[in-house]
């Protein structure tokens, strides 16, 4: 039996012992001679005992008996957050907010325990190195500037050996490569970033892709994709240890709009299918965007032109820059403001993309359309 089912069991005996004294509003027995406490959430009252139930007046959250305190921390499964330089500041605050307010024992480690800093420059001093961090149930791998750690023995060990023990472990948006890297991931289904979905697929070919889920679950091992996706993920992983009511209740606290069942996922959108080009205007003329809109089968992406060029150089510009796109083939006649094209993916169908030029008053602009043609 692993630490978090007996932690789990541990909990059920101590909540059981002390159901008689655990009735919140409406009881008319006296509250236990011990009181009445916060859960916690980490402010600095939480080990103030108040005489009677009701709502902690610091974070609103109900007040437990000191009992069910006891009983919490000693089933309190702990996460590991691993830190390092250049972690992508929502990828692990977003999930230590779910996995704190889920009252989990929560500590961050980075290589040395040293202080690191996140992307967009925040200073972090983590709670341990990876030579005194302790056993956990939870492993939770960031994403950001990975290189230096996909590139480490040292710490691919450390993430082996911590996943080995650990009875969870979840990747938000590029920490999927620190857990392919590491191993943990052969013949799992996964997920990352939008942008790096094929570099994942090229570099890790033993690991099944998904492009439209917004999180993957291998049993102990999960992935999610970019960002906000680590939210789900975190609330998801929540609904496996503790139920699917106490994630919704804490989807609901935290005034999060969690649909368990939601489908959205970035990596699935049709703009995938749209190439980067380089586009060479004459002048020093450049397009600037307006708009990029679209869902699952169709986009749209919309430009000016500062300054004004001529619809047919424009036309051209693009037809040049499309023909470096080997799987991009022209149908139909060009015009001066008007050119199609139709390009055929390798699991996603055919796909018809059309190129038009306007004029609107004295402003020059530019609409690529997406459109799926077969599945």
């Amino acid at each position: 039996m692993n630490t978090l089912s007996i932690r789990r069991l541990l909990l059920v005996a101590l909540l059981a012992a002390t159901l008689p004294i655990v009735s919140f509003a409406q009881s008319t027995s006296a509250p236990p001679a011990e009181g009445w406490i916060c859960a916690p959430c980490g402010h600095a009252d939480d080990d103030r005992v108040y005489p009677e139930p009701g709502a902690c007046p610091i974070c609103g959250m109900a007040l437990i008996t000191t009992a069910e305190r006891r009983a919490q921390a000693a089933a309190q499964p702990t996460v590991a957050i691993l830190l390092f330089d250049g972690v992508q500041i929502i990828d692990y605050a977003a999930p230590w907010e779910i996995f704190g307010q889920a009252r989990f024992r929560v500590v961050t480690v980075s290589p040395d325990g040293g202080p690191i800093t996140t992307t967009m420059g925040m200073r972090v001093t983590p709670d341990h190195g990876f030579a005194d961090a302790p056993e956990v149930d939870v492993l939770l791998v960031p994403g950001g500037h990975v290189d230096d750690v996909q590139a480490s023995r040292k710490a691919l060990e450390w993430i082996r050996r911590t996943a080995d023990s650990a009875d969870y472990v979840l990747s938000v948006c590029n920490g999927a490569f620190l857990l392919a890297e590491a191993g943990l991931l052969n013949g799992a289904t996964a997920t990352t970033f939008y942008g790096l979905l094929d570099e994942f697929e090229r570099t890790y070919p033993q690991v099944r892709l998904v492009r439209d889920q917004r999180y993957t679950d291998n049993g102990r091992v999960l992935t999610s994709a970019g960002l906000s996706s680590g939210i789900d993920a975190s609330l998801y992983l929540v609904s496996k240890i503790q139920g699917m009511d106490r994630a919704r209740s804490l989807a609901l606290h935290l005034e999060y709009d969690w649909d368990p069942a939601a489908t959205f996922a970035r990596g699935a959108l049709a703009d995938r299918h749209l190439p980067s080009l380089d586009i060479q205007l004459p002048g020093g003329a450049e397009l600037r965007r307006m708009t990029s809109l679209g869902d699952e089968n169709s986009w749209e992406v919309r430009w000016r032109v500062e300054p004004e060029v001529a619809s047919r150089v424009i036309v051209e510009a693009f037809a040049s820059a499309l023909a470096t796109q080997p799987r991009w083939r022209a149908v139909g006649g060009a015009s001066s403001d008007r050119m199609s094209w139709r390009v055929a993916t390798e699991s996603d169908g055919e796909w018809a993309a059309d190129l038009r030029v306007t004029q609107e008053g004295d402003q020059r602009s530019v609409s690529t359309s997406l459109e799926r043609v077969s599945k």
